[in-house]
């Protein structure tokens, strides 16, 4: 059986009023996260269960309650945001998706904002 290294406790995965995700401290993911209305998770939250495998070092070096683990050269943090925002963001990203795809059976990506700008195109017809 493979172990999930950063699995996250099933109460929390059933947990309706919000999605959960880790975040790498790279860069600037997790203000960026912060700044889409992602929330960093405490022990508290956990409710005692533990989170990832126990071989993945947990960050005991943190003076706050934030639930992190430290992997090779960064720091991850397990954070959370309402469902409500994460079903807004992800029909926003579907919504882009569809256009380009649009775009590109229409002849050419190059119509659509934020693409590439390739000049992609689509043909049904046999080679």
């Amino acid at each position: 059986m493979h172990a999930r290294r950063l699995n996250i406790p099933d109460h929390l995965n059933d947990d309706p009023g919000f999605v959960y995700r880790w975040f790498n401290d790279v860069q600037d993911r997790v203000l960026r996260a912060r700044k889409a209305g992602y929330e960093f998770v405490t022990s508290d939250t956990l409710k005692g269960q533990p989170v990832g495998d126990p071989d993945v070092h947990n960050d005991s070096s943190s003076v706050d309650s934030r639930i992190s683990k430290r992997l090779r050269d960064y720091t991850v943090y397990l954070m959370r945001i309402p469902t409500e925002y994460y079903l807004e963001d992800r029909q926003n990203i579907d919504k882009m998706a569809d256009a380009i795809d649009d775009a590109i059976f229409e002849g050419g990506s190059a119509r659509v904002d934020k693409s590439y700008g390739l000049d992609v195109k689509y043909s049904d017809k046999p080679r």
